[in-house]
């Protein structure tokens, strides 16, 4: 292992832990060297900082541009991975930085888990690129592994890894165990630093749970046999060291970072082997605007960073997803839907982007669709036609749609009540119809016609029957007598 040291920081960090100093200065006209195809695993990099470090900004910001592609600098593709772990603002970062030996000091990055590190604030990216550089070509225990990610809902999301230990066992040791360490990451962190910016890629959590002494989830592997892990992690399960929850995440602000570590546990020498990241895919749904019928054109832009999007497919309102990978060019996408096999009505339109690991990520747009053609059935069951009716009435009516009946109304015009206005009958969900009651004192007597309405989103229905009202109250008529004098 390559430790880049000045004789009097040792000094000074040794007897005053935590002191920040400008421990190494860049080495000019250095560039990374070893190509992205060379090497041997992916490299990870734990920045250990804190927001009261003077000097952590400028590492926290030369790393991020040995990350970024960024014209005429190297750039590691999907080989290259950083967390900050801050350490005065998360109690499982602190946890990680005491397992890694001697005392503290700030800035300190460890990659690979020690096999490289760099200390105190950077003016330049040199010194990082050339321990990813040299940790990259390290030859050690030959690993496979992968790590998805599904929004779940709300704070909660799913997480699935997949390792494989891909060389044979011994006698002596017929399984490998190792420490898999899975990084719950902001990109744009909520976290700030010395200089009051936010951090990149800050540590919230571990996920899995911790079934070691130290950090990390201890794991055995069988020679050339899938292990398979899945959990779920929910922010508000967790919180910073001001107790503040993890509730308000955004599964857009999210990544995660899985990582093996050798378990080497007669030594210091806990190397990475191994390194994943799950990163949402972007997903961006254009609006489609007022009311649709027919078929629609769905168009947007969907892309992977540090990945291959592998599928495309859409659903409304959380229904079966349906294929569409093939309407993606590589940045855009556009496929037909027909809002004919939906209700009038709103609806959530999602489409779901998944890249080559299995993270997804969903955009979704609202629609208002009106296509229904089918008018609705009703019928009015009691009263029957010619009824005469006095005191209180009850109105039965029964009405069916293809896609729903929206509401069922009365009248009875020229009555005396509302002068032809439409009142509502309530669902009777026991008997499945619509029920009213209504007291016909409030009507004139007389012959009428009591009419009743049943509509969906885009069609209105009918159906009428004559009753007779007959209330005494009512009666201001006065009798009509018809005299004839006796016959003499």
């Amino acid at each position: 292992m390559r430790k880049i040291l000045i004789a009097v920081i040792l000094f000074s960090t040794a007897f005053f832990p935590g002191i920040q100093v400008n421990e190494f200065a860049p080495v000019d006209n250095v560039i990374a060297e070893r190509a992205v195809e060379d090497f041997t695993h992916v490299v990870i990099a734990e920045e250990m900082t804190a927001e009261w470090c003077v000097y952590c900004p400028s590492a926290a910001e030369n790393l991020m541009k040995v990350y970024e592609d960024i014209p005429n600098e190297p750039y590691y593709e999907d080989q290259f991975f950083f967390v900050a772990l801050i350490t005065d603002h998360v109690e499982e970062a602190d946890d990680r930085y005491d397992e890694y030996p001697g005392s503290k000091s700030y800035p300190k990055v460890y990659f690979d888990g020690g096999d490289e590190e760099v200390g105190g604030g950077q003016s330049g990216t040199s010194n990082y690129e050339n321990a990813i550089d040299s940790s990259g070509g390290r030859t050690d225990t030959d690993i496979s592994l992968t790590i998805s990610m599904q929004h779940v809902e709300g704070d909660t999301i799913s997480l699935e890894t997949a390792m494989t230990w891909n060389e044979d066992g011994t006698t002596l040791n017929p399984t490998f165990d190792a420490v898999l360490r899975v990084y719950i990451i902001e990109p744009v962190s909520r976290f700030p630093n010395y200089d009051g910016d936010a951090y990149h890629y800050g540590f919230l959590s571990f996920a899995f749970d911790q079934n070691r002494s130290g950090t990390g989830t201890s794991i055995e592997l069988n020679p050339h046999e899938e292990l398979i892990l899945s959990t779920t992690w929910t922010g508000g399960d967790h919180q910073d060291l001001s107790g503040n929850d993890f509730s308000d995440i955004d599964y857009n602000n999210l990544i995660v970072i899985a990582t093996i570590y050798n378990d080497e546990t007669a030594t210091s020498d806990e190397y990475a082997l191994q390194t994943a990241a799950a990163i949402p895919p972007e997903i961006d749904v254009d609006n489609v605007d007022g009311v649709l019928s027919g078929n629609i054109d769905i168009t947007g832009n969907a892309m992977a960073d540090r990945a291959s999007l592998t599928q495309l497919e859409y659903n409304v309102d959380n229904g079966e997803w349906t294929d569409v990978t093939d309407s993606w060019d590589g940045e855009e996408f556009s496929f037909e839907w027909n809002s004919g096999s939906v209700a009038g009505g709103y609806h959530d339109l999602n489409v779901r982007a998944t890249n080559q690991y299995g993270t997804t990520n969903v955009g979704t747009i609202t629609v208002e669709v009106d296509n229904d053609e089918t008018p609705p059935e009703v019928e009015i069951i009691s009263p029957e036609n010619g009824f005469i009716a006095s005191d209180y009435l009850d109105i039965i009516v029964e009405a069916t749609d293809d896609v729903g009946v929206q509401g069922v109304e009365y009248m009875i015009p020229f009555s005396g009540l509302g002068n032809s206005e439409w009142r509502p009958l309530e669902y009777d969900s026991d008997y499945d119809n619509y029920k009213v009651t209504i007291n016909t004192i409030d009507h004139s007597n007389g012959a009428h016609v009591l009419e009743v309405r049943a509509y969906d989103s885009s069609n209105v229905v009918y159906d009428e029957i004559d009753i007779e009202l007959r209330n005494e109250e009512n009666d201001v008529i006065p009798p009509e007598i018809e005299w004839a004098p006796p016959d003499i």
